[in-house]
């Protein structure tokens, strides 16, 4: 399927004076033009549109949706007031992202992430209404982060270092083992605003703190520690307790484990989930925030009962792990003890408290609760907690209610050295609760560049969020994505669903195939809800992206501004840049001439796991996606090779795309992948599956002068079953599949989509 694509030419409009030789297409000219000349010409062209600013409008109301006079609206340097009618205008704001920051007396601070970031012919931006909520007499603002270690590559980039020594000072490092608080800070810049607002943020601390970490677990195959001083950094940001119920906690065995606790208090930091025997380790931490009392419990379930030193506190008494061999140890509290976790929950309870329980359990890289996870989230809520909060598979899951408790089923990652894909994306939990009872409840997306969190904005937290709201239906919850959040409701909670509706007509050529790609004909906001057409004959596959950072735009609030997120792209020869932009404000170019040695090569920094991998239940029913043009440019290839999901093996790869080069406009590629199956000899060890692929952009020199090549919006979609239309089809909404797969015989086809935004009512 090849579609000619008009070129979109409004970033040419700040830069006519300008000769950009790489979009006249003169071969002549071209003979003349070293590959640099791109770039240069490309670094131009951002000045210029950084010279331009953008006018944001809006209104503040109340959560009854009445006008708020004498807000505080601010960005950057600017400050506006909003009038009688609710309405305020900030001028001149520069064109990078920022976080907007409501404020007025009396109510919540209101931040939201703003992509300023936009098309240069987009010079005012409109806004949702801004809703401000009165802050009760007796409400509690808290705020749960997920997994949060110091350690690791923060220290020691290239892990060289062996687990039982302090890494020496290393320039490339963040946190410096000499000077352990100055990086620690800086982990936290982007975030500190946000944790902030709450009156009580919570993470779980996921690591030992120790300056001995002479005592590694023996059998484990990771092992971290945190150097004390970066301790001080979290109480800079308003922590003062951490869970520790977590399957790090003893990395440094009972040594790790006395140190741990012993730094925690000198750093005044509280914290419950772990403790130097099982009734240390479930002691619940107890304090009354704003007129609340709270107990905090924490506990986890991963036990390490396949190694002789367990991760969780045991006395030998009533040990249910290799009562034999059982050795008397602290360690984490045992998540898999019904009867202390039952028992230290409803004691609280009895006492009149709002029981939190913060639990570390579950499937490491799975988008959804296993059911052994999920029981003990319902155990904990039948014990008497208020609300659940769980993590440990590093990747966010979604929402649900049960008996009317709200359970957050995993925060994934927050400050955490992964460096797989599906990890980079994490979510706090912002929960306000007024006469214990939960009254509002956000999911508030984040993304871990170079590990470290920072608030997202525009399509990418709007296709993150509706991802959660997907694996949410049906589990007692409704969320959805509004401003960047995902708003968290229980089923049935009143709120407003827009529905609209377009038609759309696909082609298909001799392959029988044709896709449509939502992304350019919805909101990013809103989810295709049905699919009807009055023409026989087609049968019709949804399908989401996976890659999710091939639209090369830059979403996260920072102080940084055009990156290529995910990609390897530094140099002069492969650049994320304004004049090959398909959609939105950069593309991806790549550069070649005729005295190149080679190719240029743009590949994606991490593998790209199916869906359902984690869950054992891969989908390898996959195709690459996306556009691409060029101006004098060499022969194109993409390659996909195909990787185990975990481990070092390659299974092969193939040419996904290829092209002769030369001139041409925007075209969509798209090609079905070869996933190889799983194999029988890894049916015990399925993670040494071929699951995971990476993608490599190639561009081989050019025949004379030098070229360009610029790619947009890719995309590796995992569709789902094909099914035939037969008028039409309907979808459950929220969820996060952008892509329809069209299969009929050759011919044009007139489809009708309709969709729905959901918003707060």
């Amino acid at each position: 399927m090849s579609v000619e694509v008009k070129y979109k030419s409004h970033q040419l409009a700040l830069f006519l004076a300008a000769p950009l030789f790489a979009l006249q297409g003169c071969s002549e000219q071209m003979d003349a033009v070293p590959g640099n000349v791109f770039l240069q010409q490309d670094q131009s062209l951002r000045s210029a549109y950084q010279n331009t600013t953008v006018t944001v409008y809006g209104e503040v109301v109340d959560s009854a949706g009445s006008a708020i006079e004498g807000a505080k609206i601010s960005a950057f340097d600017q400050e506006a007031y909003s009038d009688v009618s609710g309405a305020f205008r900030l001028q001149g704001l520069p064109r990078r992202n920022v976080m907007i920051t409501v404020e007025k007396g009396g109510s919540h601070t209101l931040q939201w992430p703003l992509q300023l970031q936009r098309e240069a012919s987009q010079a005012t931006i409109q806004l949702e209404a801004l809703t401000l909520t009165e802050v009760a007499a007796n409400e509690t603002r808290f705020m749960f982060g997920g997994d949060v270690s110091f350690a690791r590559r923060f220290l020691d980039p290239q892990e060289l270092t062996p687990s039982n020594r302090i890494p020496p000072n290393n320039p490339s490092a963040l946190i410096q083992a000499g000077d352990p608080l100055v990086g620690s800070r800086q982990a936290l810049d982007y975030i500190r605003s946000t944790l902030e607002q709450a009156d009580f943020p919570v993470i779980n601390f996921e690591s030992p703190v120790t300056l001995n970490p002479a005592t590694p677990h023996p059998t484990k195959d990771f092992v971290y520690f945190t150097l004390p001083e970066s301790l001080e950094a979290l109480t800079e940001v308003g922590i003062n307790y951490v869970s520790l119920g977590n399957n790090h906690v003893y990395d440094y065995l009972e040594a790790g484990l006395q140190d741990t606790l012993s730094y925690l208090q000198q750093y005044q930091i509280n914290y419950s989930g772990a403790g130097i025997t099982p009734e240390a380790a479930f002691l619940p931490y107890e304090t009354v925030i704003n007129g609340l009392p709270v107990s905090f419990v924490s506990a986890n379930s991963i036990s390490g009962f396949r190694h002789e030193q367990l991760y969780v506190a045991t006395n030998c008494v009533d040990v249910i792990y290799n009562p034999d061999a059982c050795v008397s140890q602290g360690g984490a509290a045992d998540l898999n003890d019904d009867t202390r976790l039952s028992s230290t929950i409803s004691m609280a309870k009895d006492d009149g408290n709002y029981v939190i329980a913060q639990l570390h359990t579950g499937t490491e890289y799975t988008l959804s609760p296993s059911s052994y996870a999920y029981k003990r989230m319902t155990l904990a809520v039948e014990a008497g907690a208020d609300l659940v909060i769980s993590h440990h598979p590093h990747t966010a899951q979604g929402f649900r209610y049960h008996n009317d408790v709200l359970i957050f089923e995993g925060l994934g990652n927050f400050l955490f050295d992964q460096d797989r894909h599906d990890t980079m994306l994490g979510l706090l939990a912002q929960i306000d609760i007024d006469n214990q009872q939960v009254i509002r409840a956000r999911g508030i997306p984040v993304y871990l560049k170079d590990y470290r969190p920072r608030r997202i904005s525009g399509a990418l937290a709007n296709r993150f969020i509706r991802r959660l709201s997907e694996s949410s239906r049906g589990e007692g919850s409704l969320s959805f994505p509004y401003q960047n959040t995902a708003w968290v409701f229980p089923e049935g909670a009143l709120h407003t669903k827009r529905t609209a509706q377009l038609t759309h007509t696909v082609t298909i050529d001799q392959s029988g195939v044709g896709v449509v790609d939502l992304r350019h004909l919805i909101p990013s906001e809103a989810s295709l809800s049905k699919v009807s057409s009055s023409e026989d004959g087609l049968s019709l596959a949804i399908g989401r992206d996976i890659l999710l950072y091939g639209d090369f735009e830059d979403y996260d609030i920072d102080d940084q501004q055009f990156e290529a997120a995910r990609w390897d792209v530094t140099g002069s020869d492969r650049f994320a840049c304004m004049s090959g932009a398909y959609k939105g404000v950069q593309g991806l170019c790549m550069v070649r001439d005729a005295q190149s040695a080679g190719d240029t090569v743009a590949a994606f920094r991490n593998r790209i796991r199916v869906m359902g991998d984690g869950e054992n239940t891969p989908n390898k029913n996959l195709s690459l996606f996306g556009y691409v043009s060029a101006k004098n440019s060499g022969p194109l290839n993409i390659v996909s090779r195909y990787y185990a999901s975990f481990g070092e093996e390659v299974f092969g790869e193939e040419s996904a795309y290829s092209h002769p080069g030369g001139d041409f406009s925007w075209q969509t590629l798209f090609s079905d992948l070869s996933m190889p199956e799983d194999l029988p000899e890894y049916a015990e060890q399925q993670m040494l599956n071929p699951r995971a692929l990476r993608i490599f952009l190639r561009h081989s020199p050019t025949e004379y002068g030098g070229g360009m090549a610029a790619f947009d919006e890719l995309a590796v979609i995992n569709w789902y079953e094909l099914q035939s239309l037969d008028g039409e089809l309907a979808f459950e909404t929220p969820h996060a599949q952008d892509f329809l797969r069209v299969e009929a015989a050759p011919g044009s086809y007139t489809l009708t989509l309709d969709y729905d935004i959901h918003l707060p009512e």
